[in-house]
């Protein structure tokens, strides 16, 4: 396996045109590979190729030249699986990291956030999905931390927190604000991507997750409100 992978990867380096022909007819198999092989996750990592928020549309990159491309201080390489572009792009998941221009490698396979997943770290930075609770700071605004400071108090803000968490019962396990959502009033967050909560709802229909609202928008603004009567 690792002698096929080095024999691949120089083949990239070579001829990425020629690589990028072969990842797609095999990417199948590359990627069943990626996800059962521990050992050589990382060699493998690098034969991935995915689009990117920083690239065009249809046009492949690979975990590399993201890391090329990534700031010093950034610590993880953030990605989204979903089944489109458009879809990717108007997630409410990337609005954060949009308006902060961070890149996000868009993926259109349920398979590969379980290939994500196993490489887990790649070249010392930890693959993050932005749908997961995991992530850092980094999406995070000073503008929308100040925005909602000033028009939704703390005490609204619990009431707000409150009335989410009675209305939905035990089908939330939290309740929390957040700083990195930009136009959408909530979204679903876990430890986990959308895509593994929805094999673990398989096992269990009643596995928890965590409700993240975002309290700088009108739309939360009205809620508090309505909540506090």
């Amino acid at each position: 396996m690792l002698s096929f992978s080095l024999v691949l990867a120089q083949s990239a380096s070579a001829d990425e045109a020629k690589y990028l022909e072969f990842f797609e007819e095999f990417q199948g198999f590359l990627k069943e590979g990626a996800v059962t092989d521990y050992q050589y996750k990382e060699e493998l990592g690098k034969l991935m190729r995915m689009e990117s928020s920083h690239t065009q549309p249809e046009k492949l990159t690979s975990l590399d030249a993201y890391v090329e491309r990534m700031p010093k201080e950034q610590e993880e390489i953030f990605y989204l699986v979903s089944p489109r572009r458009d879809f990717a792009e108007t997630s409410p998941y990337y609005e954060g990291f949009k308006k902060k221009g961070i890149e996000v490698l868009f993926l259109y396979s349920t398979l590969d956030d379980f290939v994500m997943n196993n490489i887990g770290n790649y070249k010392g930075k930890r693959l993050v999905s932005i749908e997961s609770a995991d992530v850092s700071q980094a999406a995070e605004s000073p503008e929308v931390a100040a925005a909602a400071e000033s028009e939704l108090p703390k005490e609204q803000l619990e009431t707000l927190r409150s009335w989410i968490k009675n209305a939905l019962e035990d089908r939330v396990s939290s309740v929390k604000e957040s700083q990195r959502l930009i136009d959408t009033p909530a979204i679903v967050i876990d430890h986990e991507s959308a895509s593994m909560r929805r094999m673990m709802r398989f096992v269990d229909p009643k596995v928890f997750v965590c409700v993240c609202v975002c309290v700088c928008v009108c739309v939360c603004v009205r809620a508090s409100v309505e909540a506090s009567y």
